[in-house]
C-alpha cells in the first residue's frame, strides 16, 4: 500500500487547495476593503450629524418612562407566570 498517491493526484490536489486558498484570501481582502470603506464613510458622516439623542424633542421624560413601563409589563405577562400558560 502506497503512502502517497500518484503524482498526478498529488498535483491536482495541490492545485485545487491552492485555488481554494487564493479564493479565501481574495474574499478576506475584499471584506477588509469593504469594512474600511464603511468605517471611512461612518467617520465622514459622524462629523455632519449632531449625534444620537436619548429622547425625541417632542417626547417628554414622562412619556419615555410610560413606554418603558408598558414594555416591562408586557414582557412580565408573557414570561412571568408559567403555570397559567401565558
Amino acid at each position: 500500500m502506497h503512502l502517497w498517491p500518484t503524482r498526478t493526484v498529488r498535483e491536482s490536489w495541490k492545485q485545487s487547495s491552492m485555488a481554494k486558498i487564493d479564493r479565501t484570501i481574495s474574499k478576506m481582502r475584499s471584506q477588509k476593503r469593504a469594512e474600511a470603506a464603511l468605517k471611512q464613510n461612518l467617520l465622514e458622516n459622524q462629523g455632519k450629524s449632531p449625534g444620537p439623542t436619548l429622547l425625541n424633542k417632542d417626547e417628554s421624560c414622562l412619556c419615555a418612562l410610560w413606554k418603558d413601563f408598558l414594555f416591562l409589563a408586557t414582557c412580565c405577562c408573557c414570561f412571568g407566570d408559567s403555570e397559567h400558560g401565558f
